[in-house]
Parts: structure tokens; C-alpha cells; sequence
């Protein structure tokens, strides 16, 4: 064994006891990256540590950044992107790629090195939406709005891609807004109950501007996070379709229910809530999935499912889990605001494993995927043409 694989050793049994500085985290992380080969000669001192065996939460990976970064110095000037093709580096590899940049794990095929034809860049997607009232008139929302809507006994606020809501009294006539953002958008509300909404791209909410009566019942399309406020005397329901209802106290959780997936999926993260559909009733408690097929006019119960994936997009991450091409592309196009077109004989059967960071830009993650073995083209900075590798 070379002195540079004495130093990974040490190095890695000092992350397993936690008695790493800073900079030596740095230094494992950045060694790693370079050459994840080197973990495959350390399999038999760190079987479970450096395996799928350790999960790799997004608050572990806040720690890993507040220590690796605490100072200036150790920062990156730019976001990289590294990628990964063996299924067994999991763990360690989501952990020191995730420090660097945004990974990417492809199985089976080799790391190829190709470059990324010169194209016009797109920026990633950001926060942007309207806000259509209930008298018709539309309000444009971004990043940097910062406004007050009256409407009727309600104060609207924007500020900083947040919507927040103040009424005062709920005698007022109940009026309905709508909430969407577009293809590339987010958005975030905070509801007049003190619900907590975040919207993901193409998606829309329509809610009341004031919750009377015995429920609170809002309608939405797309994709959205929920954080229910807790009134047991109003059950809150959200209405996704004319056959599916999800019907909650108060509780976190995700639906993702956009009309070219092959499911509707609710994800329950905290709490309780009940999925209704085609005349059935399916009880989730937290980690359970119920996947309302509309297809086949049934629903479906997952069990312990990976809920930081369900909500990744919430934290500004793209997470695969044996994803096909199609899928990976449906949530790229949609937050790129791209056209996806598919040559013949491109549409590949290679899963993806991974994550990326939504805050690169279309170039880094085609450069990535073509080091994969994938090709691109686009065209009119607007049609992403997936051609035959």
C-alpha cells in the first residue's frame, strides 16, 4: 500500500469516529472525487460505513457543508459536476460528490470522457408564478417581487418567492385564488390557516382566501409540498382530480400528480392522511406511498419509501432511484423549460442512480449525461434532441 492509500485509510477511519477537521474532510472528500477507485481497496476494513448501508439525509449533508466549508478558503469557486457508474459507492460517494457539486450514478456503463457540443446555455429553473384573483386580474410573482394585494379582508405579502396571507376575521365573502408556476417556476404560499405550500414546476394551487365553514379544501395540479396546520375541527382536503381526494388534520406531505406520470403519488412524510379514489379508501401512515393508478382506476400502497427523494425537489435537488431516461428527462425538461425529442433508437434501457443539484445549468447536466455515454443536440435553444449514444 503507497502512502497515498495509507493517508485514505486514515483518513476514512478518522470520518468513521468522527475526529476529522475541516480541512481533513476536505482533503478525503476531494481525493475521493478524484478517484473513486480508491474506496475499492478498503472494503474489507469499511463493509458498512461506506455501503448503501449508511442513508445520506439532506440534514447530514448540511453538517458535512457547515464543516467542510467553515471557512472561505474551502470553498469552491464553481459548482462541479461528478458522476458515478457502480451501484456500491452509495454512501460514500453521494457524501464526497454531494461536497463538490452535484454526482450522478449510471449502471452498468463505463465513464466515457466526451465533450459537451457548444450550445446556447439555459439557466436553471427559479422562483416565479401568478397569481390569478378571484375577480379575474393577475398578479406576475419572482424572486425579487415585493409587494402587498388587498383583497377584500386580505393582506396578500410577497417577498423573496414567498406568498403569505393575513385576514382579518373570517366573516368575509370567500373569494378563490390561484397559485401557478410555469414550466421552470416554483413558488411558496403560506396559506390563511397557516398552511404551508411549495409549488414545483408547472403546478397550480386554488384556494380560499378564507377557510369558513367545516373544511378546508384546496385544489392542485402538478406537484406540491404541504405542511398542514394542525384544526382538528377542519379536516383539510386537497382535491388533485374528479376521482382523487386526500383528506388530512394536519401533517406533511407530498402529492406529485402531473398529468404525464403514470401515477398519482401521495407521500407521507408526518402524520396521517387518507387517499381517496375510484371508491377506495387507503390509509398512509408516515413512509407509506399511495399511488393512484387512473389508468387503471386503482390505487396502490408503498411501504417505506424513500421520502427525502419525494421531496427533493423541495431542497433544490434532482433524486433518481432506478429511474429510466424518460423519467430523468420529464423532470429535466419541465424545470428547464425544455422540449424533450427523442431520436430513433436513443430512447436507452440504463437506469440512473443519483442526484444533482437543480441550481446547475443545462450545459452542466448534459456534460454530465454525456459522460454517461448519452448525446444531445439542442435546437432553437429550446427542443433538447436525445440522439442514439
Amino acid at each position: 500500500m503507497d502512502q497515498n492509500e495509507e493517508r485514505i485509510g486514515r483518513l476514512l477511519e478518522g470520518y468513521q469516529t468522527n475526529a476529522l477537521s475541516p480541512a481533513e474532510r476536505m482533503e478525503l472528500f476531494t481525493t475521493i472525487s478524484q478517484d473513486e477507485s480508491l474506496l475499492s481497496r478498503f472494503t474489507d476494513r469499511f463493509p458498512l460505513s461506506f455501503t448503501e448501508s449508511v442513508p445520506v439525509n439532506a440534514d447530514t449533508r448540511q453538517q458535512i457543508l457547515a464543516a467542510i466549508f467553515s471557512t472561505e478558503e474551502a470553498k469552491p469557486a464553481v459548482p462541479r459536476v461528478h458522476f458515478l457508474y457502480k451501484w456500491r459507492w452509495t454512501a460514500a460517494a453521494a457524501i464526497a460528490l454531494l461536497i463538490v457539486g452535484a454526482y450522478f450514478r449510471l449502471r452498468p456503463a463505463p465513464r466515457q470522457e466526451m465533450a459537451v457540443a457548444p450550445v446556447t446555455d439555459v439557466r436553471p429553473g427559479s422562483n416565479k408564478a401568478t397569481l390569478t384573483l378571484a375577480d379575474g386580474s393577475s398578479v406576475t410573482l419572482d424572486s425579487a417581487g415585493h409587494q402587498v394585494i388587498q383583497q377584500g379582508s386580505a393582506t396578500i405579502h410577497e417577498q423573496n418567492g414567498l406568498l403569505k396571507y393575513d385576514v382579518q376575521g373570517n366573516t368575509a365573502a370567500i373569494a378563490y385564488n390561484t397559485l401557478a408556476t410555469p414550466r421552470g417556476g416554483q413558488f411558496r404560499v403560506t396559506l390563511p390557516d397557516g398552511t404551508g405550500v411549495w409549488l414545483n414546476t408547472a403546478s397550480s394551487l386554488r384556494y380560499p382566501t378564507v377557510f369558513a365553514g367545516k373544511e378546508r379544501k384546496v385544489e392542485v395540479t402538478g406537484e406540491a409540498y404541504f405542511e398542514v396546520a394542525k384544526d382538528a375541527g377542519k379536516p383539510f382536503i386537497v382535491k388533485v382530480n374528479d376521482q382523487t381526494e386526500i383528506q388530512v388534520l394536519g401533517t406533511h406531505f407530498n402529492v406529485n400528480a402531473y398529468s404525464d406520470e403514470a401515477t398519482i403519488n401521495t407521500t407521507l412524510l408526518e402524520g396521517a392522511v387518507s387517499v381517496n379514489a375510484y371508491q377506495h379508501a387507503q390509509k398512509l401512515i408516515s413512509g407509506q406511498q399511495a399511488q393512484v393508478n387512473t389508468a387503471a382506476s386503482s390505487i396502490r400502497l408503498a411501504d417505506n419509501v424513500n421520502t427525502g427523494q419525494a421531496i427533493a425537489w423541495k431542497n433544490g435537488i434532482f433524486d433518481f432511484n432506478q429511474a429510466d431516461i424518460k423519467t430523468v428527462m420529464r423532470q429535466i425538461g419541465r424545470w428547464y423549460d425544455v422540449e424533450i425529442v427523442y431520436e430513433k433508437g436513443a430512447e436507452t434501457q440504463e437506469q440512473f442512480v443519483g442526484e444533482m443539484q437543480r441550481s446547475l445549468s443545462l450545459t452542466q447536466v448534459l456534460k454530465g449525461l454525456e459522460n454517461m455515454g448519452l448525446k444531445f443536440r439542442i435546437e432553437n435553444g429550446k427542443k433538447l434532441i436525445v440522439m442514439p449514444s
